[in-house]
């Protein structure tokens, strides 16, 4: 009798607390959304300054203390690599891009390949070259749904990436050099800009032809995270302004870009579109 009053016992606990923390992990996923939205009615561009890059604890639930931490981080303020298929194509660029990134990071060019031929096969590729288009035309998910897609391609051979942890199976990927890529790559449902105010000097370095990370690293922010005392701005990179049309490199989000995307179940993700160029102006040689 005693042993199953305390079995009992332990699995009413049990449910409480699963229920306790199921319930502080709401509080603060609704807490990063409030972030996000006042953000977006303050402020047009998205920048490191700002309350919602302050690492988020206990506030989050009122002052009950609970032990919760979080951060949010902007995705788009890493290299995409859906970027590396654009319209059913490889895009050679991009892929450039990212070879030079790992580079950068300080992974090996041969597993970088790999794993750019793995993000590659998991979406449909064009037999044909494709009539020139827009870039800015339409979303283009990839898939063969798409608006855009032809009807002659050639289908993904592997699964969809949904995150950097789906890599694990490839040859030589460790959860060491995922640690290691984190905070420099995302994988995106769609194809994105890079924002140059959220962007690390690496990814800057990657993304814009002929910068080096002595001139990235001083447009790189010298503050904390959400400290709010500067202003981040990244000069003379590109400009995606409609009435400028300079898109020579793509480290700025275009005019209808945007910062972040909606995943409302993910903490690290974010949400709120912005209308924004991450350029000055001023900066465009226009």
């Amino acid at each position: 009798m005693l042993t199953r009053q305390t079995s009992f016992t332990r699995a009413v606990e049990a449910e409480q607390a699963r229920i306790v923390a199921a319930g502080v992990l709401q509080g603060g996923l609704e807490y990063s959304r409030q972030l996000l939205w006042d953000a977006r009615q303050r402020d047009v561009l998205t920048r490191l300054d700002q309350a919602w890059a302050r690492p988020i604890g206990d506030q989050a639930l009122g002052g009950f203390n609970a032990g919760f931490q979080g951060h949010l981080q902007d995705l788009q303020g890493k290299f995409n690599l859906r970027n590396l298929v654009f319209n059913q194509q490889v895009d050679a660029g991009q892929l450039q891009s990212f070879q030079q990134l790992c580079q950068l990071i300080g992974i090996d060019g041969a597993l970088g390949r790999r794993i750019s031929q793995r993000v590659i096969a998991s979406y449909p590729q064009r037999l044909q070259a494709p009539a020139a288009t827009s870039r800015h035309g339409s979303f283009n998910s990839g898939r063969q749904t798409s608006a855009g897609a032809a009807a002659q391609t050639l289908a993904p051979r592997q699964p969809m990436l949904r995150s950097l942890d789906d890599l694990l199976g490839l040859e030589g990927v460790t959860p060491e050099l995922l640690v290691r890529l984190e905070p420099y790559v995302s994988i995106l449902p769609g194809n994105t800009w890079i924002n140059g105010n959220t962007a690390s000097a690496e990814v800057l370095v990657a993304a814009v032809p002929g910068l080096d990370l002595s001139r990235a690293r001083p447009w790189w922010p010298s503050v904390t995270p959400g400290t709010g005392s500067s202003t981040v701005a990244i000069s003379s990179i590109a400009c995606a302004c409609r009435s400028c049309r300079w898109t020579r490199s793509r480290s700025a989000s275009p005019a209808s870009g945007s910062c972040f995307r909606a995943r409302p179940a993910v903490i690290s993700a974010g949400s709120a579109c912005k209308r924004c160029c991450t350029v000055p102006r001023t900066a465009c040689p226009r």
